[in-house]
């Protein structure tokens, strides 16, 4: 089918299972999860169970253990539904330790459910499938800027030889037309694959309804008090507030439910993998210390705004589809990767800090092709403070390689995609 495309976390999965006993995949509503495991499960020759299906779901909760006795693998779709399964695993891998025996899907983080973590710990190996990212879409190679920078960050006297590979590297990946298809679209299947945009709006807002009615009650079901009109109303506020550090009160406010209730809400769209938040880090005194909250798919974020902002010369549109594409790269570094942000109450803002190792990439966006030493003053100071640190201003797609003081580089922004 044409709008069939490979998942790059296939090629992981096959891996984890040829030595793990049990893996599992979350993410997004709707985001592909059922049919790669489909896939993958074929290919390996197991079975199919989903409890999504009354009947299965019913056998599994009367008998946990012999629903999980197979001989071959077998996947289990939206397998937190039945948290017994878990134990029934756990009880399983306990006394069989064979590769390969389950591949669990769920559209909930299975770890923030407390007795479904405590089966877990240490005996499956999880792994998120995010929205199609902009390389997937049209079949081209994941991009290697991340991987690539923190080799720049190693080596001073090699820096900019590396950050002429990346530049090098970039062209003809990706065309400003695709990049803005992306934004509209986003990553999930049946928005960034159809053409008609009235089917798209529709379809989002059907996945809206259920998200607020159903979603949402089914991690927490004090959220049931929440009606739709009032879900859409912090859903906006927080699309809104994109990239930014939204507290509470303000929640609540655009909702009219109480502090405590938003304060839920907020943790149930991440256990949903809706949004993710991202945690300061602090260098001063004034520095902030809320955590800021990033959209996984820009098309649903571009969306529940209205599409007001469907375009990459619109700043925020650009840090979100640049965040977008971070998370796609790290979710397949080999080696642990800190993620934070840095903002102080006086306007200093870099907006990706990225460690591995001793290694720190810290980035922000300039759209002008001759910023001003105000532009990047935030990055420029935190890399005189870290010596093996490099700042990179990511500007305008037709900007060149520049280095605008040591170890601050310019770069288009079309390099990270």
């Amino acid at each position: 089918m044409a709008h069939i495309r490979e998942r790059f976390l296939k090629k992981i999965l096959f891996s984890q299972l040829s030595w793990s006993p049990a893996v599992g995949v979350f993410g997004l509503r709707q985001v592909g999860k059922t049919t790669l495991v489909k896939e993958i499960t074929t290919r390996l020759h197991g079975e199919t169970e989903t409890f999504d299906r009354e009947a299965t779901k019913q056998s599994a909760q009367q008998n946990p253990i012999g629903f999980c006795t197979r001989s071959r693998l077998v996947s289990i779709d939206e397998a937190q539904r039945v948290p017994k399964i878990f134990f029934a695993i756990k009880e399983k891998i306990g006394t069989n330790r064979k590769p390969g025996q389950f591949l669990l899907t769920g559209s909930i983080r299975f770890t923030l459910k407390k007795d479904i973590q405590e089966a877990l710990t240490g005996r499956i190996l999880l792994n998120e499938l995010l929205p199609f990212s902009a390389a997937e879409i049209k079949k081209i190679k994941q991009s290697s800027f991340l991987e690539l920078v923190f080799d720049a960050a190693k080596n001073s006297v090699s820096t900019r030889k590396v950050l002429s590979k990346v530049l090098s590297n970039s062209y003809s990946r990706l065309t400003i037309m695709d990049l803005n298809l992306f934004v509209s679209r986003g990553g999930l299947p049946l928005s960034c694959f159809t053409r008609d945009n009235s089917i798209r709006k529709k379809w989002y807002e059907d996945y809206l309804e259920v998200l607020l009615s159903r979603d949402l009650v089914m991690v927490d079901e004090s959220l049931a008090s929440v009606s739709i009109r009032q879900g859409l109303q912090m859903l906006r506020t927080l699309a809104l507030w994109q990239g930014k550090e939204i507290s509470i009160t303000d929640l609540s406010d655009a909702g009219s439910v109480r502090p405590l209730v938003a304060k839920k809400y907020l943790q149930a769209l991440e256990a949903l993998c809706v949004i993710e938040s991202i945690f300061p880090i602090g260098r001063a005194a004034a520095s902030t210390r809320r955590a800021r909250y990033e959209w996984k798919d820009i098309g649903l974020w571009n969306h529940v705004c209205l599409s007001a902002f469907a375009s990459l010369d619109h700043e925020p549109t650009l840090r979100l589809a640049l965040t977008q594409e971070f998370r796609s790269q790290l979710a397949f570094e080999s080696k642990m990767v800190q993620w934070n942000f840095y903002r102080t109450h006086n306007f200093s803002y870099i907006p990706w800090i990225f460690q591995k190792g001793s290694q720190i990439v810290c980035m922000t966006t300039v759209l002008t092709e001759s910023p001003k030493p105000y532009d990047y003053r935030s990055i420029k100071q935190f890399v005189e403070k870290e010596k093996h640190a490099i700042g990179i201003v990511l500007s305008t797609a037709n900007c060149n390689l520049v280095e605008l003081s040591p170890r601050v580089w310019m770069l288009p922004y079309t390099c990270v995609f």
